[in-house]
């Protein structure tokens, strides 16, 4: 019996880890809203008394004179990558007003839907944003103005060349894009001279009913 309690125990620890983490990344919904969603990852807290188990378990079984060392090293291991996970996501900052969407509404003048699900979070590159369009007549309306200008099925060349690569890779599974470039007061630009650009980035993609944003981003042409 005592056997088969280890064994249990050492095989629960060594998946909570992965437990936890699929867990946290299913809640934040990390597939659409990214990093941001790394900010559910606090709940690999709740899986914490499995590796606490598996120690307290390996503690009472060395005393008594059983071999359990590796559920003392399993739990160990296994409970600092969890607190590792839960100090992360509660570390990570993340907003979840929807304010990005106002911002980005202001600086480029377009209108965006109100009712969406959003979080954001500052990147190296700028603030990022995603939000999820809830609101079904909000949708319709919404993808009928991404129809039209400024909205493209693809940026120009041009105006490729100051947005972040790692941006640019993103926005390459969306239906359609628009940048809009603050110290020219210009959507889509198809010429830009070497100097420092704001911009402000925004792409639909259908099938998901989602708006990204990229804006405070600073970028630089040579």
């Amino acid at each position: 019996m005592k056997k088969t309690l280890g064994i249990l125990l050492f095989i629960a620890t060594i998946i909570a880890p992965i437990i936890a983490f699929s867990v946290g990344c299913e809640v934040g919904k990390t597939t659409v809203f990214g990093l941001a969603g790394m900010h559910y990852l606090w709940v690999a807290f709740l899986f914490l008394p499995i590796p606490i188990a598996s120690i307290v378990f390996g503690i009472v079984a060395q005393k008594r004179g059983w071999r359990a060392k590796k559920n003392l090293i399993a739990g160990a291991v296994s409970g600092f990558f969890m607190i590792l996970l839960g100090v992360g996501g509660l570390c990570m900052e993340s907003d979840q007003s929807g304010s990005f969407l106002r911002d980005a509404e202001i600086t480029t003048g377009l209108a965006l839907p109100k009712s969406t699900q959003s979080m954001s979070y500052h990147s190296g590159e700028g603030r990022v944003g995603n939000a999820i369009i809830v609101n079904e007549t909000e949708r319709k309306q919404f993808e009928e103005r991404t129809l039209q200008w400024p909205w493209l099925s693809d940026l120009p060349a041009a105006s490729k060349g100051v947005v972040p690569p790692f941006t640019l890779s993103t926005i390459n599974a969306f239906d359609r894009c628009c940048l809009y470039v603050a110290p020219l007061n210009e959507f889509n630009p198809l010429t830009l001279f070497s100097g420092e650009y704001s911009i402000t980035l925004l792409a639909y993609k259908k099938a998901e009913n989602r708006i990204y944003c990229l804006d405070q981003c600073t970028s630089i042409i040579k």
